[in-house]
């Protein structure tokens, strides 16, 4: 099964970090050979510590506009992996076959 609203949850969540990273003060650059620069920023999930906000240091409105659309996507995400995992335990402990 699809990721419920990933699609539209993941358009939000990138136009919202192109605002972010911006104006965003911990936000990383890289210029690369072509002469264009890579802007990211850090993130992290961890199910034993859970969802760690985006580190980009900005009181903005966009930055708090990406906060919540990257938790938003962040969440349907993990859920899914959780389910997957939650069901590959349970046919890898009964032994079943798994046909790719």
């Amino acid at each position: 099964r699809d990721i419920p609203r990933f699609s539209e949850l993941r358009k939000v969540m990138l136009r919202d970090a192109h605002s972010c990273i911006a104006v965003a003060p911990h936000a990383q650059s890289l210029a690369l050979e072509d002469g264009s620069v890579r802007r990211q920023l850090a993130a992290t999930s961890v199910s034993a510590v859970g969802l760690q906000p985006v580190d980009h240091g900005s009181d903005s409105k966009a930055c708090s506009a990406f906060q919540l659309s990257s938790n938003a996507f962040r969440e349907a995400v993990g859920g899914a992996v959780d389910v997957f995992s939650k069901r590959l335990s349970e046919v890898l402990a009964a032994g079943e076959a798994i046909k790719l």
